[in-house]
């Protein structure tokens, strides 16, 4: 941009016209333009020397047009003995001076508001007066009102369809979220049901769940990968259907094949639909350009844990007014809402087939299946030891020891030039805070699974009727809390928040580990909140944790979906060692089998009264193994408490509140 250098002698000869005179002056005798661009010369110390000033004249305008674009043009002439032609020299070097027309300057618009009504925006410039203030005038409009809203309605009316679609189709992705997170947890008070409805052993029915959590998790990962290469409509499709086909696999089951079958499909379903709602949605806010609707993508991690603390209660009505069975058929039902309205009102940009190909053959296949295969077998292996095989068998050692040596493999070829696109970024482990976070979602994840699928058995076994509502201080403050901890964590950071959860979390474990044989209701209410708020609180703060540890693009961009995979295979991992804890640690009298607890526990209370001894001791014995998981998630919670103290750092800013210079 041309600077003018004006001598503060004739400065005082400078008159300055006013808006309307420069509008009559245009409209009379324009001025010619300029063939070239006017060169300026000199040197910041002979612009102090001579008296120059380097800035813009005060006398010129902003001109603000309906749709054209902003423009600065100079309004006054100059006058007097020195400015036509010593002035002049002066300004443009030349000896020979020639009388030149102002150049026409794009600056940038004041930084002023402007008034809106409705979709018409009347705007205002800025003038100067005759001391050099600046005033704020009203501009009269050039073009008619009329006519500017014949233009902006087709424009509000499309706007406010794009809101309409996209609260349509953020009520489709939270249904469908919800609708996975109840199929997590709709069997953990039923599983005695379907244990003796179709004849499983204690093994095969804690793999009901743990099927469809492993499942979830592994394929968590693959799924992000085929979003980038198929885009998030097309798979996600694809994980509604196999959620569906995955339900009705599970409803129509007569066996422990089948309902395994049913529940692991049901699992791959879900993985991808929990990872495909928050990057479905994350798009769509993005393309719609409203600040506000940020917190839309926050709030389908609130509906995931609002379906986690609703699913044992939804289960118990189902079951006890239809069937286990209808809770499958009640996910299909909504599952097909949510589809139809997806297909209707989601709208994502078209991805072109060379770049379809081009990003498959760049996905990570060979990791995914060195990861999935290593968890699975140390899953297997986990689940069977001492219970269907002995802990010295090499049934139990053999997969175990391939599980871990795939994971060793797994890291290296990670960390191989030849991989481009990585599964999981290694390298963001390398931060001990990162690392920290991501074993934390690990054990958290573990911690509430052991809650939600072995105290209903605590509450089964002590009461005769166990109230639908009794894991409600477990899971609902979950909800709750984990919103409080989100909005803290702006002002407080995580790390604090991140110690009191685990506080909290070690302390209700503890006291849970007093609960008998006649604790009563109103013990365990107190104990359920503490353990409900330290849960809620690690929530978010873990995953605030881990983001912020990224060191650069690609490790942010997995960083969520890390959290996500990290939890929900803690879920599965502890939910199976957990229970191959309770049932080693078993001693049941007489002849009874520890395969055969789910059985015994759905007809414990039915005893005749000559077996009430059988039933006090049996009590005693699913009691006491109970225990163990109770100081075993005591043990662990406090662990990773003092982790956290020394390996956790905060790297969160905090909000404050802006100085005025900055609001300038």
């Amino acid at each position: 941009m041309p600077i003018l250098h004006v001598d503060n002698d004739n400065a005082e000869h400078l008159q300055p016209l006013r808006p309307p005179d420069i509008m009559a002056q245009h409209q009379a005798s324009p001025l010619p333009r300029l063939s070239e661009p006017l060169v300026l010369s000199g040197s910041r110390n002979h612009d102090e020397k001579e008296g120059a000033s380097l800035r813009p004249p005060r006398d010129s305008r902003h001109e603000i047009d309906a749709g054209h674009e902003i423009q600065q043009t100079s309004s006054s002439s100059i006058k007097g003995p020195h400015s036509s032609e010593e002035g002049l020299a002066k300004i443009t070097g030349n000896s020979t001076p020639k009388i030149p027309d102002y150049p026409v300057i794009s600056v940038r618009p004041p930084l002023r508001p402007t008034v809106s009504f409705g979709g018409v925006s009347k705007m205002s410039t800025y003038s100067s007066s005759d001391s050099g203030a600046s005033v704020f005038q009203k501009k009269e409009a050039i073009v008619s009102v009329e006519a500017l809203e014949e233009d902006v309605q087709p424009a509000v009316r499309g706007s406010r369809r794009d809101a309409w679609s996209f609260y349509a189709c953020f009520a489709c992705l939270c249904l469908l979220n919800f609708m996975c997170d109840v199929s997590t947890t709709a069997m953990a008070m039923v599983l005695p049901i379907i244990s003796q409805d179709l004849r499983l052993t204690a093994v095969q029915t804690l793999w009901v769940p743990g099927s469809l959590l492993l499942s979830a998790a592994l394929t968590q990962p693959l799924f992000t990968q085929l979003s980038f290469a198929l885009g998030c409509k097309a798979t996600l499709f694809f994980g509604l259907l196999l959620f569906t086909i995955g339900n009705v696999v599970c409803g129509t089951s007569h066996g422990a094949t089948s309902i395994l079958l049913g529940r692991s499909l049901e699992g791959v379903g879900a993985g991808a639909i929990t990872v495909l709602t928050k990057l479905t949605l994350s798009q769509i806010s993005s393309s719609s350009g409203s600040k506000p609707r940020t917190m839309f993508e926050r709030s389908t991690s609130q509906v995931f844990w609002l379906g986690i603390a609703l699913g044992p209660i939804v289960g118990v009505c189902l079951t006890e007014t239809f069937s286990w069975r209808s809770i499958c058929w009640m996910q299909i039902h909504y599952s097909m809402i949510a589809l139809v309205g997806l297909a209707v009102f989601l709208r994502l940009p078209y991805i072109p087939s060379a770049s379809v190909w081009s990003t498959l053959a760049k996905t990570d296949y060979i990791g995914w299946l060195l990861l999935s295969a290593s968890i699975a077998s140390m899953a297997v292996s986990i689940s069977w030891a001492g219970t269907v095989y002995s802990w010295k068998s090499y049934q139990s050692i053999l997969p175990l020891v391939v599980g871990i040596a795939g994971l060793a493999l797994w890291c290296a070829y990670s960390r191989s030039w030849r991989v481009q696109n990585a599964l999981l970024p290694i390298s963001i482990f390398k931060n001990g805070s990162a690392a920290m976070a991501a074993f934390g979602a690990l054990v958290q994840g573990a911690v509430l699974m052991t809650f939600v699928y072995f105290l209903p058995l605590f509450f089964q076994t002590t009461w005769s009727r166990p109230s639908h509502f009794s894991l409600a201080p477990w899971t609902f403050p979950l909800v709750v809390f984990s919103l409080l901890a989100a909005a803290t964590t702006l002002y407080t950071g995580y790390r604090s928040l991140v110690w009191t959860g685990w506080a909290l979390l070690a302390l209700s474990s503890g006291l849970t580990i007093l609960f008998g044989v006649s604790t009563p209701m109103a013990f365990s209410i107190p104990v359920g909140l503490l353990a409900g708020t330290g849960l809620g609180v690690l929530l978010p703060t873990l995953n605030t944790a881990l983001s912020t540890a990224a060191s650069n693009h690609e490790e942010y961009t997995h960083a969520t979906p890390l959290h996500t995979f990290s939890t929900t295979l803690g879920g599965a991992l502890g939910l199976l060692l957990s229970g191959t804890l309770f049932l080693n640690t078993l001693h049941l009298p007489q002849d009874l089998q520890p395969r055969d607890i789910f059985l015994l526990i759905r007809d414990l209370h039915a005893m005749p009264s000559y077996q009430s001894p059988l039933q006090t001791d049996l009590t005693i014995a699913i009691v006491s193994s109970l225990n163990e998981l109770w100081i075993a998630a005591c043990v662990v919670a406090g662990g990773v408490l003092l982790l956290s103290f020394w390996f956790l750092e905060d790297h969160m800013p905090r909000r404050r509140r802006p100085s005025m210079p900055e609001l300038e």
